[in-house]
């Protein structure tokens, strides 16, 4: 089981009193809730109840892809909560007016290293459209 740890989170936070944003997953990837929990209520959740600063969006895995209702729910849900892109994106899919920013990790290796092709491939991608993603 996966447990959410916001309150332990938050108070850890005020005892150290460290000005840190918090960004936690929406429905964290390798997982899967015991029970039915829309994307867009599990958003609500997690920046209401667990106080998150901005939010995650997965797809089932590392390198798999996020699907774009997940992602358009999530925004929807919260719009004035930063969402960030955690699995999937690659050079050919990122799409800089999908969301606030893009967790890159996958797409940028080649035989588990990270190659500078696909890494200015991915920055070029990013900064395509003129925002800063």
């Amino acid at each position: 089981l996966i447990e959410g740890c916001a309150a332990q989170l938050l108070r850890m936070r005020k005892a150290l009193g460290a000005k840190v944003a918090i960004l936690a997953d929406v429905q964290v990837k390798h997982a899967a809730p015991l029970a039915a929990l829309d994307p867009d209520q599990a958003a609500r959740d997690t920046v209401f109840r667990g106080h998150a600063d901005a939010l995650v969006v997965s797809g089932t895995g590392t390198g798999a892809p996020t699907p774009r209702a997940k992602i358009e729910a999530v925004r929807a849900a919260v719009p004035e909560v930063p969402v960030f892109v955690g699995s999937g994106t690659t050079a050919e899919t990122l799409d800089p007016t999908l969301a606030d920013g893009f967790i890159v990790g996958t797409a940028l290796k080649r035989d588990g290293r990270v190659d500078l092709e696909r890494a200015r491939a991915v920055r070029t991608a990013a900064y395509s459209s003129g925002k800063r993603v």
